[in-house]
């Protein structure tokens, strides 16, 4: 079975800590509600948003190499990175 997304896909999501990783693709991905998210990587509030946004930026940073982007913005970036996460995850 070949899954058609962007080779830098894999890596990058790898470049992530467990943690990011896990809230990255149950919030973004999944679209899990805010509470089971926070169940499931153990952060909640602003922890958990934090967690959030440094995962969207060391994925951004390892996916495409620029980091002066704000990955909560929902630009195109952002937007092809979910969609593609989205369709390897299914």
């Amino acid at each position: 079975m070949q899954l058609h997304v962007d080779e830098r896909l894999i890596p990058a999501l790898s470049e992530l800590d467990l943690r990011q990783r896990a809230a990255l693709v149950a919030h973004d991905v999944e679209h899990l509600d805010i509470r089971d998210v926070a169940t499931v990587v153990g952060a909640h509030g602003d922890d958990l948003q934090r967690l959030l946004s440094r995962a969207r930026t060391g994925l951004i940073r390892a996916f495409t190499g620029e980091v002066s982007i704000d990955p909560s913005a929902g630009g195109a970036i952002a937007s092809q990175i979910r969609e593609t996460a989205a369709r390897v995850l299914a």
